[in-house]
């Protein structure tokens, strides 16, 4: 496993994440990410954590609202998709 660190264009957003170093990437096709050509890395929910900017992030669900999709307030980019709540730093 291998620790990561990103965060949003305007750096409010900050979150780090451990995965594999061989990973695989997934091409979404739904209308939101066809769109933006977004692709995904899947991370378990226990490897992810947000270090800053809860009070930053929009959320948006749309068609059958099962996933939410976290995008940054200041710069518009998206931080992730979810199927349940992100979890925060508390430290």
């Amino acid at each position: 496993m291998k620790k990561y660190i990103g965060k949003c264009h305007c750096g409010g957003v900050k979150f780090e994440f451990n995965c594999d170093e061989k990973v695989e990437i997934w091409k979404c096709n739904c209308s939101i990410c066809n769109l933006i050509d977004y692709e995904h890395l899947f991370i378990k929910h226990d490897q992810f954590l947000l270090l800053q900017g809860q009070e930053l992030l929009n959320e948006y669900k749309f068609g059958t609202m099962n996933a939410l999709h976290f995008t940054c307030k200041v710069c518009g980019i998206k931080v992730s998709i979810n199927h349940v709540l992100i979890q925060t730093h508390t430290a």
